[in-house]
């Protein structure tokens, strides 16, 4: 059963929290049966943990269980909160205007409310990685350049 990205629901996360991208089309995922052993192609739909100490549904993609900068750097995540929200990488270009102040207003929160977000993929995945168990800053620690994320972005294709 073949969805749309856009039309995964909370219910559809809450049967099946790991989806994979179908080969033939980059919208469209299909629900993973049993955990996988790693994150590649997948999306992981859970619920995480606002600075504040609320909870709220978010979709977790590009992480690499092998890597720690490609998924400090590459990881994608939305928001649920009586829509979808996508939190864009700080070098995306929407990144100004729907980045972490964007979407801390979404949900009535200053950024120290709503940043850090605790991230706890280890049920979702059958090994064990660093990268599982994470807390995603407003902003990362260090901003790479665009030749650096290039070059991180070269290196996992080899």
């Amino acid at each position: 059963m073949a969805k749309e990205v856009d039309e995964l629901t909370i219910a559809d996360l809450s049967i099946h929290p790991v989806w994979e991208f179908v080969a033939w089309d980059e919208t469209a995922v299909k629900p993973v049966a049993a955990p996988p052993l790693d994150l590649a192609n997948k999306l992981v739909g859970l619920e995480v943990s606002l600075a504040s100490g609320a909870n709220c549904w978010a979709i977790v993609g590009n992480v690499d269980i092998h890597s720690e900068p490609l998924t400090n750097h590459f990881m994608t995540i939305s928001f649920y909160a009586n829509a979808r929200w996508h939190l864009p990488r700080y070098f995306d270009a929407d990144f100004i205007s729907g980045g972490p102040a964007s979407i801390s207003a979404k949900f009535e929160l200053t950024i120290e409310q709503m940043f850090p977000v605790t991230i706890d993929l280890r049920p979702y995945v059958a090994v064990r990685s660093t990268v599982l168990f994470r807390h995603l800053n407003a902003e990362p620690a260090r901003r790479l350049s665009r030749a650096e994320l290039i070059d991180l972005a070269v290196k996992r294709l080899h």
